[in-house]
């Protein structure tokens, strides 16, 4: 019994340091969205650099007014 047990806590240790992150890519971002686009787009523009744009679905409201002033996305 004790020795299934240790192989069991094994195996889920190497399990979990498998999924474990990687930790290199953390601070360089992919893409960044600023969700800014005006009303009628259908793009929403990568201001990274790296020109990852995405597709507005229909479903999205752009252009609409924050509390705060600017603008962002709705998604009703």
């Amino acid at each position: 019994m004790r020795r299934t047990l240790l192989i069991v806590v094994v195996a889920l240790a190497a399990a979990v340091a498998m999924v474990s992150p990687a930790r290199a890519a953390i601070d360089q971002p992919v893409a960044t969205w600023q969700m800014n686009e005006p009303a009628g787009a259908t793009t929403m523009l990568d201001s990274s650099g790296n020109g990852i744009n995405g597709v507005i679905g229909a479903h999205v409201q752009v252009g609409t007014a924050l509390s705060g002033g600017g603008t962002g996305y709705r998604f009703p």
